[in-house]
């Protein structure tokens, strides 16, 4: 089952646990991850879907993820922030 990893994850980690933490996740996780490109239509029905849930909504960030895996049909995210699991999104670790 493919698993989105949310931007937040490393900025999360950085913050609390360290720098060793981000550099193993770059070294060891990443390069086993698909990257996967955001065209100008994503990018811009995820800007809609920002503007539309503002103020309170999920992050820019969150909604251009919410787009990839409603595209690639995600059901996963491996996250550290609330925006995916307010999302109904299924997120591990789990909160």
């Amino acid at each position: 089952m493919p698993t989105i990893l949310s931007p937040s994850v490393e900025f999360g980690l950085d913050r609390c646990s360290g720098v060793a933490e981000v550099i193993a996740l770059q070294d060891d996780l990443l390069p086993v991850v698909a990257v996967l490109s955001v065209k100008p239509a994503l990018h811009a029905a995820a800007q809609t879907a920002y503007r539309a849930s503002l103020p309170s909504g999920a992050s820019f960030v969150g909604q251009v993820s919410f787009a990839v895996m409603a595209r690639e049909s995600i059901e996963t995210a491996f996250a550290l922030d609330d925006d995916f699991a307010a999302a109904a999104v299924t997120v591990i670790p789990t909160p």
